[in-house]
């Protein structure tokens, strides 16, 4: 029996010592397998252990912006829908604010405006972003968006409507 108890325990630190081992690259492969099989606690696990362990590395962005999206998504377990929420913008906000120059930053920025505005309510804060999305991004396809965004911050889609209407007449 002892050597069955022993026998396992050697197992489970090779394991364990091997899961440590893993590249970045592994890691953020890994983490996109487990979105692909709807895995979603360990592709965060896995984006987690990316931004801990290569602060500066290759795919850091990109693990930061899918913790995001994994948040956005309302996947992650044991959290209610308004942390959920929360926890997206602080992602969002990483990509745009640390990693200016990533390719999703301008949709990460954008993003954290949308979910501040439509879904956390903090109309202070989206009209904040849009502005500044507005400001760096004047040309970009989304910029019609920030801009009706603003015009409509706080309005119910009744309101909305009813505007809209007002301006085709």
């Amino acid at each position: 029996m002892k050597k069955i108890f022993l026998s396992a325990n050697i197992i489970f630190l090779i394991l364990l010592t091997a899961c440590g081992t893993k590249t970045e690259s592994e890691l953020f492969d890994e983490a996109q397998k487990n979105i692909d099989e709807k895995n979603y606690t360990e592709a965060l696990t896995n984006f987690e252990m990316i931004v801990e362990k290569y602060p500066n590395g290759k795919y850091t962005e990109g693990a930061i912006l899918e913790i995001g999206k994994l948040y956005h998504g309302k996947v992650v377990k044991n959290i209610t829908e308004s942390e959920s929420m929360k926890k997206a913008v602080e992602y969002y906000k990483q990509v745009f604010e640390k990693y200016p120059e990533h390719k999703d930053a301008k949709q990460a920025m954008f993003m954290a405006g949308f979910i501040l505005a439509n879904d956390i309510k903090d109309y202070d804060q989206a009209r904040e972003i849009y502005n500044k999305f507005i400001e760096k991004y004047p040309d970009s396809e989304l910029a019609f968006s920030a801009k009706s965004e603003l015009e409509n911050l706080g309005k119910d889609p009744e309101e909305i409507l009813q505007s809209k209407s007002a301006k085709a007449q």
